[in-house]
């Protein structure tokens, strides 16, 4: 199964096939956004391009209502209460409060 990803290199993992939760220098928590800003943590992010490549690879160029969940950008959380707007679930954050 090929890997579809909007992302740069360093934000993903080759070897298990899924965007970084943490960055690889510091291991800083990360999280993405979309095409329209919302927020998304990697486990939604992940999901998203797994159903994107797997609607690909049956129906070739015709998953663009699809492409438009695919996370295009990566950030570290390096505060505050974030929350992944798929899921809902509190992103970690580097320096917040644990929870």
């Amino acid at each position: 199964m090929s890997i579809c990803t909007t992302l740069p290199r360093f934000e993903f993992e080759y070897e298990t096939g899924k965007l970084k939760a943490y960055t690889s220098l510091g291991s800083y928590p990360l999280l993405y956004l979309d095409k329209s800003n919302s927020v998304l943590c990697p486990c939604c992010a992940n999901e998203a391009e797994n159903a994107f490549t797997e609607a690909e690879a049956e129906d070739p160029g015709q998953n663009g209502f699809l492409a438009d969940g695919l996370p295009v950008s990566a950030h570290v959380n390096y505060e505050g209460d974030t929350y992944c707007d798929e899921c809902s679930k509190r992103i970690e954050s580097a320096y917040g409060e644990n929870d």
